[in-house]
């Protein structure tokens, strides 16, 4: 109201208003029709249509504390507007509360261990009784209380009280003053008698006041006419005292009609902490519901429900597809067979190595709850993000392994330094010594159902088996060179990924991972043999820049690692690559010292043996490969072979070489051999490069050296073989063979090769006779070369034993 410029009182009007006319004193009837509402409703005793707007209401408003875009997944109930696991048991339960009228609280149990659910079935009961439109006619009084707050029994008897004493002023205006004086006799008494007393005493009995502000109670919840329930949850959370004081209030203090408790407890927990005997709280509760635990089949759809909605999971599909197989699931409706165990998991007995046996994995073996696959799925995400490349391992070990840990996490010790060694043996392919478990004797805190899981996944990631060594070059975790991507995800990059070697091989820069992530690692050599085993693959030779890629790493890294077996079978395939015979020119075979030339030595070992239907256990190429392998070979024939050798030779022996040098490398440049006797005959062609290096070092060898050293450096057989003529060649070779032909066992000395020998040496001091003459020697060097000479020829008188001194 103002006073407008006549002096007249006028109403103003609510501006932006479209009602003409509606003005601020209307504020005021609003107001007092709403108060006339409210004492009709009171006096009437009718708050049905009140409780069905509420209802109608809260349906709508209804929000519950969740997660919401959580990438984890915080240990929350499940919300009380969503079905639940136990909607069977809240069907029957219902009805029969809503038909419950107690003349003293009515207390129902529901009994279940931590984790398995109570409070989700208490939030769902709850939702049902306010807001399921079946019960539209019987919307109770509900609130929660939890002890578990408060720490003394004041406080927790306060608590109670005051969240009745709000719920029921809803309803009447007298609930404040009935309940704060009922609530101040009560701590009156309490502090009368310290507490103690009082924990064992019918508090009404103790005080007639106190009655009178009871019964003011009850009269207040009989003119409400509404069943009042109220939550009570976490029983397992107090100690022993708080649990005591829980109990009296509920049988106690706050025993009113109409009134229910619905309790969630671990009804085991309970005894035990608080020390009652089941006899004690069968008096407390009326009624006790034990909830079932959650199924296997139930446990593994909520991980798959998990990992299916995950926005941060990568290949959620792959990951989903992998634990089916690990827990023998192919569809929902597929029932897990129980494990059959015998008594050996049920009694004491302690197990070794004979006992051990592997059972199927199944989701009971790793959770009992849904918060525990909440803590998996919280693991497996940071896991799988921390390792970022998903395809660096085998998917299926890495979440077998990560369900291990989860379940079993003091494990991870067992798979450090030495104790790995210990029971995975130590080398590059772990595989499993069930002998050496000591873990089992370590742990005493374990069933035997706990060792049989263990067990069962050890074997299948390291299984010892024939197969499990041909294994090398996958990224399964039984090799050792990816431990470290399953134990830590590589978090330290101890081990270049698979997809980095992927990566390398695909642009051809293997040689440059070496360099940066192998060679200064203390497990270089796991790594070397890793990735040979990756380059020798044959389908990771596609095409000869594949293969000249592999062909540079072996020379340059793997010369010790790399086998004449793994050698034999590398070239027989690139054989069949365009290209090859080019390369084996330009870039395999250039030198005959290094690993590709000392594999061409021993090519040439076999295509030079006289006799090969023979068996010999040393065979160079060993049981992988027979000569049927050698010979298949197209391009690497024995006629390149000796091309290559006679060229490789003479280009290492007009290098800077020591005699020392030179005379190794004719081993492997033999025309013809034969084991038996020791017979070994070279090319021609190597031949007169070997004597073309000695008249070359014509001074160093046989003027500066003492006659004596000369004759014990040089090997009889071989110096001979250099030396013979083609008919002494000849000769040799055809006793060889017919001695072979006749006889079945055989010694060095049945073959005659005194003549052989008589005849090299012989002609070895002819050489050195022509080669003086035409060099210019001086008096002394004369003599020198003389005295050789004179040596050799008493060397072979001899019968090739070393002269006396004193000629």
């Amino acid at each position: 109201m103002r006073i407008n410029q006549l002096d007249n009182l006028k109403f103003i009007k609510i501006k932006n208003i479209t009602f003409s006319n509606l003005y601020y004193t209307d504020i005021f009837l609003l107001v007092g029709i709403g108060i006339i509402v409210l004492y009709i409703r009171n006096f009437f005793k009718d708050f049905k249509p009140y409780d069905h707007l509420k209802a109608i209401i809260g349906r709508f408003l209804f929000i519950e504390q969740e997660s919401i875009n959580s990438i984890y997944k915080e240990d929350l109930p499940i919300s009380g507007n969503k079905t639940i696991d136990n909607e069977k048991i809240i069907n029957k339960l219902l009805p029969k509360i809503i038909q419950l009228n107690p003349l003293n609280a009515f207390i129902i149990g529901i009994n279940a261990e931590w984790g398995h659910g109570k409070t989700s079935f208490l939030k769902r009961l709850e939702y049902r009784l306010k807001y399921d439109l079946k019960f539209k006619n019987h919307i109770p009084i509900t609130f929660w209380f939890n002890a578990w707050q408060h720490q003394d029994e004041k406080s927790i008897i306060n608590n109670f009280f005051n969240q009745l004493k709000k719920e029921l002023s809803r309803y009447s205006g007298d609930a404040k003053t009935s309940i704060n004086q009922y609530l101040s006799k009560l701590f009156a008494i309490i502090d009368k008698s310290n507490g103690i007393k009082f924990l064992n005493n019918d508090i009404l009995s103790t005080d007639s006041s106190i009655e009178d502000y009871y019964a003011n109670i009850q009269n207040l919840i009989n003119r409400i006419d509404k069943k009042i329930i109220v939550f009570v949850d976490d029983l397992d959370r107090l100690n022993k005292n708080e649990i005591s004081e829980v109990i009296r209030i509920l049988r106690n203090v706050a025993n009113f009609k109409n009134t229910v408790f619905v309790c969630g407890f671990d009804k085991n927990y309970v005894i035990k902490e608080g020390g009652f005997d089941h006899n004690y709280l069968n008096k407390i509760f009326n009624l006790e519901i034990n909830l079932p635990k959650l199924p296997q089949n139930g446990l593994w759809i909520y991980l798959k429900d998990l990992i299916e909605k995950s926005s941060v999971l990568r290949k959620n599909e792959a990951i989903i597809k992998e634990f089916n197989k690990i827990f023998e699931y192919d569809t929902e409706d597929h029932p897990w067979m129980d494990i059959s165990l015998d008594n050996l998991l049920i009694n004491n007995k302690e197990l070794d190595e004979n006992d051990l046996n592997s059972i199927p994995l199944t989701p009971l073996l790793f959770f009992d709850t849904r918060r525990d696959i909440k803590r998996f799925y919280n693991s497996l995400i940071t896991n799988i993000d921390t390792l970022e490349k998903i395809d660096d391992v085998e998917l299926r070990d890495y979440l077998v392994f990560k369900l291990l840990i989860f379940k079993y996490y003091w494990l991870i010790d067992s798979f450090k330094g030495k104790l790995l060694n210990f029971w995975l043996g130590d080398q590059s392919t772990l595989k499993l010594q069930k002998n050496k478990l000591y873990f089992f004797e370590n742990r005493k805190d374990i069933q035997n159902i706990d060792k049989i899981t263990i067990f069962s996944v050890l074997e299948y990631l390291f299984y010892d088996n024939e197969q499990n060594l041909n294994q090398e070059g996958s990224k399964r975790m039984n090799q050792r060179r990816y431990l470290p991507l399953y134990l830590n995800n590589n978090i330290y990059n101890q081990s270049f990924s698979y997809s980095d070697l992927l990566t390398a091989h695909k642009e051809h820069n293997i040689s440059s991972l070496i360099d940066s992530r192998v060679l200064n690692e203390s497990n270089k050599n796991s790594l070397l043999n890793d990735i040979k085993s990756y380059i020798l693959r044959e389908d990771n030779l596609k095409n000869i820049q594949d293969f000249d890629q592999a062909i540079t790493v072996i020379k340059k890294y793997l010369s010790i690692q790399i086998s004449h077996t793994e050698l034999l079978h590398l070239l027989h395939f690139g054989e069949s690559i365009d290209g090859f015979k080019e390369l084996s020119n330009t870039k395999i075979f250039i030198q005959i010292d290094d690993v590709f030339g000392n594999f061409l030595g021993q090519l040439n070992e076999f295509y030079s043996t006289g006799i090969k239907n023979i068996s010999y256990p040393n065979d160079f190429f060993g049981s992988y490969f027979n000569k049927n392998d050698i010979e298949g070979l197209d391009i690497l024939n024995r006629s390149y072979v000796k091309e290559k050798t006679i060229k490789l030779f003479q280009k290492f022996a007009n290098k800077e070489r020591s005699i020392q040098e030179i005379s190794n490398k004719l081993y492997d440049c033999a025309e013809y051999h034969c084991k038996p006797f020791y017979l070994r005959l070279y090319y021609d062609e190597i031949s007169n490069i070997y004597k073309e290096y000695l008249k070359n070092n014509f001074f160093e060898f046989f003027i500066k050296l003492e006659p004596l050293e000369i004759v014990r450096f040089f090997d009889v057989k071989s110096l001979a073989s250099l030396f013979v003529t083609k008919k002494d060649k000849e000769d040799i070779i055809q006793q060889a063979k017919e001695l072979i032909k006749n006889k079945t066992q055989w010694t060095e000395t049945d073959l005659n090769d005194n003549p052989f020998l008589r005849n090299g040496w012989i002609n070895f001091l002819s050489y050195i006779e022509n080669i003086s003459k035409n060099i210019d020697l001086t008096e002394s060097e004369i003599e020198k070369k003389n005295y050789l000479i004179h040596y050799i020829r008493e060397y072979i008188k001899n019968g090739f034993i070393i002269p006396n001194k004193s000629i």
